[in-house]
């Protein structure tokens, strides 16, 4: 597997086909699935069969189990760079680089030419994190040298978007993570985070939360007793992300969440010292796990899969 590309393995995982067998009986592979006319990549998301990313020539794509059925999404004109971060079995969203300025929330069909900008009135960057049939989830932001807002977004399809930034609990900044099934889940902070993933870097203002569809809904999901968390995945009636403890010497936890704070299940294994869970279906959860310390020298990030317990977990 090409180095550039190591990071295949755990956002592969968000595509195997999680059956439902026994854990001791599954079988799981990785597969290198760089794009044809790019030397490195990296995939963001998966849904039956489907996966989506980004190439290193700054395109968004779509491929099917193999680098080979490739599609470049990136729009023909009017965008200089662009990212797939979700898919289901249709559609598939993310964001593109307007040459007009600012980031813009993208939702595509499979083709390039079936982009549909979603860049809500009022904001000059958005993303799509999440997909689920005519529903789209993420957040947009204005940003006038920082990050002066940051609210969570549904979409249906266009750019008239429902905005379910939780007001009433004085938070600035919210984003949605994941949908599936008419349920959203995400964080809201007190702190603006720049964008990406950035694995060994802890969001310590967070607070998990779940939303149906309206800001009014807002459940939140944080713990008692923790110190952070976020909602990253949802599978309709569970959550799943990570609770944060300052103290101890395991400090992210992998967590599975089932629509309230008091009723959770910590997935955090034996042996690794911090966990999180990126995505689920109605039986398994998969995410990642360091053994050595976050970001420690030396440390090991590996991806993991669970069957709904802490005791359940495969090393992949």
């Amino acid at each position: 597997m090409r180095e550039q590309f190591k990071n295949t393995l755990w956002r592969l995982a968000l595509g195997l086909a999680l059956v439902a067998l026994p854990a001791w009986a599954q079988q799981y592979h990785s597969n290198d699935l760089t794009p044809p006319y790019s030397a490195t990549g990296k995939l963001q998301g998966a849904s039956k069969g489907k996966q989506v990313g980004g190439g290193g020539n700054g395109h968004a794509y779509l491929l099917s189990d193999n680098a080979l059925t490739a599609i470049d999404l990136h729009p023909v004109t009017g965008y200089s760079n662009s990212m797939a971060t979700s898919s289901d079995d249709f559609s598939q969203c993310g964001y593109a680089y307007s040459n007009l300025g600012g980031i813009h929330a993208m939702k595509w069909s499979g083709s390039n030419s079936s982009y549909v900008d979603l860049q809500p009135s009022g904001y000059n960057f958005s993303y799509c994190m999440g997909v689920d049939g005519n529903d789209q989830g993420g957040f947009a932001e204005q940003q006038s040298y920082a990050v002066t807002a940051s609210h969570a977004m549904l979409w249906h399809g266009n750019s008239l978007a429902t905005d379910l930034h939780p007001i009433s609990f004085g938070m600035l900044f919210s984003r949605v993570m994941g949908v599936k099934s008419g349920e959203q889940v995400g964080y809201d902070s007190s702190y603006a985070y720049p964008y990406g993933d950035y694995p060994t870097t802890i969001h310590y203002a967070s607070k998990a939360r779940l939303w149906h569809e309206t800001a009014d809904s807002t459940v939140v999901l944080h713990p008692l007793g923790w110190d952070a968390s976020e909602a990253l995945a949802t599978n309709g009636t569970q959550e799943a992300g990570w609770a944060y403890l300052a103290a101890g010497t395991s400090h992210q936890h992998a967590m599975l969440w089932n629509g309230s704070a008091a009723d959770f299940v910590d997935l955090h294994p034996a042996g690794y010292s911090d966990s999180r869970v990126t995505a689920l279906t109605a039986t398994q959860q998969v995410g990642d796990g360091w053994v050595g310390g976050l970001g420690v020298a030396g440390a090991v990030r590996h991806a993991l899969a669970w069957s709904g317990t802490a005791a359940s977990v495969i090393d992949l």
